[in-house]
């Protein structure tokens, strides 16, 4: 996938069309829980097909002369059953083309999230007292104010200090 006008002139998608891809991803995956890879490997197989036929038909801008559905589907499922969530991104990133920032997080470790770019910066910032992180690929999205509910129920208002930049 690319999320830039790179390689093959891939378009640009938004993140209303990656959410879909994601919810996509999510429901074919959970039909697949509780089946036993070790015993029938076959069923990787099966899941990587299944998911590839949900995102062509319901994400168009995935259709192309280049099997993106099929090679996306492939690569995820493979990644995502072989390694943890770094190592899967890292791997599928490895195969993406241009510019880009991202996140990703999984349902099987709610407390983790990879951020990973290339081409650009991916900016950082912590606010300690508060708990708060907040990434983004603009600084700017560093200084906006937030607010968090306390303990009973008050409402504490802050902003983030000291964003650093990563580069890729």
């Amino acid at each position: 996938l690319s999320t830039s006008l790179g390689s093959f002139g891939a378009q640009v998608l938004d993140s209303k069309t990656l959410s879909t891809a994601a919810e996509i991803a999510d429901e074919v995956f959970l039909g697949f829980v509780g089946k036993d890879l070790r015993q029938d490997p076959s069923i990787i197989l099966q899941l990587s097909v299944t998911l590839a036929a949900e995102l062509y038909e319901k994400v168009q801008q995935l259709r192309n002369r280049y099997g993106t559905c099929e090679k996306l589907a492939e690569l995820a499922t493979q990644y995502f059953l072989e390694n943890d969530l770094f190592m899967s991104v890292h791997k599928l990133l490895g195969k993406a083309h241009g510019s880009f920032g991202i996140s990703a997080c999984c349902s099987v470790d709610r407390d983790l999230v990879v951020l990973a770019c290339r081409g650009q910066a991916m900016s950082l910032a912590f606010n300690e007292i508060h708990g708060v992180v907040l990434w983004g690929s603009e600084v700017s999205a560093q200084s906006v104010p937030f607010v968090k509910k306390g303990l009973q129920g008050t409402l504490t208002r802050g902003v983030t200090h000291g964003a650093s930049d990563l580069e890729s």
